[in-house]
């Protein structure tokens, strides 16, 4: 009921701040086909194993998933093993999952080990009845990609850099009731972590000292976790052409580490997250160089990025999955599988990031547009949450508020639900568990 009524007073101040909303893009979505089943169960038979073949759901005894004493009660090409009639399996037969092919038994059971279950840490398997069993999620990060860089004079005309509008108008970011209601509005979605996008060139100080400020008071306030998202230190350059790692590691010192330990700021393993996006083509030895830098003046930090080489961080994570080769978002949820997919491969410690769209037209060109839909973002929060990670799991949202790129789920007046993309994120952990 909390919740409700605190919606309720949000839907309220939207109604009286939005002036013409409901232009009519987007949608809501109602969690899918699956959405009503329980977890770790295809099939709709609360059993915990996939159907495998078209003729199980027939009425009869002795079918997949049907209680059995023994191999009598099952019909002719199961086996009865731990109470439940199972199909026969061998070496490189494939079980639907969730389900994997014991071969000690050969046959196919709802799990042999914990990747066959649930990913993102919400299931284990029970090695006692070879099933997918639910576990709560300790401390799970849950971010957003926040941009803090918003003045009054950053805003260009009627929507000459940004394609949607804001609800709050044409705000300043250092104005303490903005923020405020930033922090209600990411309560309300399950946000838990912002991911301050921090420059650390000398010509930014007059916006990111004063707007990273008033976010971090804020946040400290209300019990929101931050770290930095480390922008512009591909500016500097050494002799050889590389990065120069002093010069970065030097920055991100002075201007970044005092803030390491406020109350707010996310540690992972005790020690301070620190995120290098746009780190593609740099080898890690670079990152290796800058880690030690910055180590060497404020002790162990812990080191994540997106160059494509895990073995350069403590975890590797994205900040946007958008790619300029697709053009639907059939083929931006393929290339989120792709990416996730592959992370989870490579056996490193990882973390993905869920998408609303994508939309950079009014700012520069090439880059073919994904409008924010929510039955969109709702595919791409199931496609992050479907695949396991490390403890405690770790998820993001690009973005709260880069209204530059369209990727924006802070509350628009382009909406006839202002809330939608909120209220979309809010579904979607909680069916996956994550609340």
């Amino acid at each position: 009921m909390g919740r409700m009524r605190r919606r309720h007073d949000l839907i309220a101040l939207v109604l009286a701040l939005c002036v013409g909303c409901g232009s009519g893009r987007g949608g809501h979505t109602d969690g899918g086909e699956d959405a009503d089943l329980p977890d770790g169960d295809t099939d709709g038979d609360s059993d915990g194993d996939a159907d495998t073949d078209a003729d199980t759901d027939a009425d009869g005894d002795g079918e997949i998933g049907d209680p059995c004493g023994d191999d009598g009660d099952c019909s002719e090409r199961l086996r009865c093993f731990l109470g439940l009639c199972r199909r026969e399996c061998g070496v490189g037969d494939y079980c639907p999952r969730p389900g994997a092919c014991l071969l000690s038994e050969n046959l196919c059971v709802g799990c042999t080990v914990d990747t066959d279950c649930r990913g993102g840490g919400q299931q284990t398997c029970d090695p006692t009845t070879y099933s997918c069993a639910d576990v709560a999620i300790e401390d799970p990060v849950i971010g957003v990609m926040y941009h803090q860089w918003w003045t009054p004079g950053r805003w260009i005309g009627d929507r000459g850099n940004y394609v949607y509008e804001p609800v709050l108008g044409h705000y300043d970011n250092t104005d303490p009731e903005v923020v405020r209601q930033h922090g209600e509005w990411a309560e309300l979605a399950g946000i838990n972590t912002w991911v301050l996008d921090t420059w650390i060139t000398d010509r930014d100080d007059a916006w990111v000292v004063p707007n990273t400020a008033a976010v971090m008071d804020e946040a400290d306030r209300r019990g929101l976790r931050y770290f930095f998202l480390v922008d512009g230190w591909f500016e500097f350059e050494g002799s050889d052409g590389g990065s120069d790692a002093f010069a970065i590691a030097s920055r991100v010192n002075a201007k970044l580490g005092p803030h390491f330990d406020r109350p707010g700021y996310l540690h992972a393993d005790g020690r301070p997250v620190v995120f290098f996006w746009a780190a593609w083509g740099h080898p890690c030895e670079a990152f290796d160089a800058i880690r030690a830098g910055i180590e060497g003046t404020m002790g162990p930090i812990f080191l994540t990025g997106n160059n494509g080489d895990p073995s350069c961080w403590d975890r590797m994570m994205e900040y946007n999955p958008y790619t300029s080769l697709e053009t639907t978002y059939d083929g931006q949820i393929r290339r989120q599988e792709d990416l996730w997919s592959g992370m989870e491969e490579r056996g490193f410690p990882w973390a993905p990031t869920a998408m609303p769209g994508y939309d950079d037209t009014h700012v520069r060109e090439g880059n073919p547009p994904i409008p924010l839909d929510a039955d969109f973002f709702a595919r791409s929060l199931r496609t992050a949450l479907q695949y396991n990670q490390y403890a405690p799991p770790w998820l993001f949202v690009c973005s709260w508020s880069e209204w530059h790129e369209g990727s924006n789920i802070e509350p628009s007046t382009d909406f006839p639900d202002p809330l939608v993309f909120l209220d979309t994120m809010h579904d979607e952990l909680d069916a996956a568990g994550w609340l």
